[in-house]
């Protein structure tokens, strides 16, 4: 798959993406940001679903807002070809993702996806 260290220092999520893949001892990885507490309880079900009932390799969550391309289930065969995407010069999640035919997959709300990134955040966000 090539050295990861022949990239530049930073390469964005899709490094991380490639990293756990190259570690993932299963053909399938999930993905997730770390400041999104409340995630949907059923995100990788629906994920799964949305792969079974497609051809797709990459399965994506979206709200009507906007794409979360961090939350997503992939193939982890797909890992030359981030390797391939980043050394082209190319970091976009998104981009990445309509590269390999990723299946969007539809949540009514962007409440789940909120990021919590200060205290204030957290109280605003919070289900509690």
């Amino acid at each position: 798959m090539g050295d990861p260290q022949e990239l530049d220092p930073w390469q964005g999520p899709l490094a991380g993406v490639l990293a756990g893949m190259r570690r993932c001892q299963t053909p399938w990885i999930a993905t997730t940001p770390c400041d999104t507490p409340w995630l949907p309880g059923d995100l990788m079900a629906r994920l799964c679903k949305a792969l079974r009932e497609s051809d797709a390799q990459v399965a994506v969550a979206c709200t009507p807002e906007q794409r979360h391309a961090t939350c997503m289930l992939a193939r982890t065969t797909l890992a030359p070809d981030i390797l391939q995407y980043l050394r082209s010069g190319n970091r976009r999640v998104d981009a990445w993702q309509d590269r390999v035919g990723a299946v969007e997959v539809f949540f009514d709300t962007a409440y789940g996806f909120a990021n919590v990134n200060s205290r204030e955040d957290l109280t605003e966000t919070s289900p509690f």
